[in-house]
């Protein structure tokens, strides 16, 4: 197993390579060295405690870091970040409300056309007359169930006696 400063020199020369092949030309001996050290404490963590766990997973892995340590970002990134929950926060809130509003103008709407519908509902579709007659509801096929329905149960037969010409 490598020691953290070799480890620390393989990452920071592996982070080097990645630059272009002319830009690697241009750099000499001393400003590779000062830029692997200054990769290294970069890279190296300030955190009181610092776990990395590998989590085994079908197409290559995951990991988990829990970092734990003073607060090192500057003031204004943490005001901008502050900025940010607020725009955040006034957004969702809003959204909550329109959906609120939304819901409770359905409702609305939907408990006038229920109050407005019933009065036109109960009034007969046609006139009771020669029209209209009892009608056996083949469906019902013992007194029990008839009678459950609001039917009248007749010689073996479920009738409806305020049946709809028009259903």
């Amino acid at each position: 197993m490598m020691r953290q400063s070799e480890q620390d020199l393989y990452i920071a020369t592996r982070i080097l390579e990645q630059l272009p092949p002319t830009m690697q030309a241009t750099l000499d001996t001393n400003q590779i060295v000062l830029l692997q050290k200054a990769l290294v404490k970069y890279r190296r963590s300030r955190h009181m405690v610092d776990i990395r766990l590998p989590i085994p997973f079908p197409g290559g892995g995951l990991y988990v870091v829990f970092l734990l340590g003073r607060n090192q970002r500057a003031r204004e990134n943490l005001r901008a970040d502050r900025q940010a929950k607020t725009k955040g926060l006034l957004g969702r809130a809003t959204l909550m409300a329109s959906i609120l509003v939304g819901c409770s103008a359905i409702v609305g709407l939907s408990q006038l056309y229920r109050l407005f519908s019933t009065s036109i509902h109960n009034q007969p579709v046609i006139e009771r007359g020669p029209n209209f007659h009892p009608a056996e509801i083949p469906f019902k096929r013992n007194k029990q169930e008839c009678e459950i329905s609001g039917r009248q149960w007749k010689e073996s037969q479920c009738i409806d006696a305020e049946h709809d010409p028009t259903f």
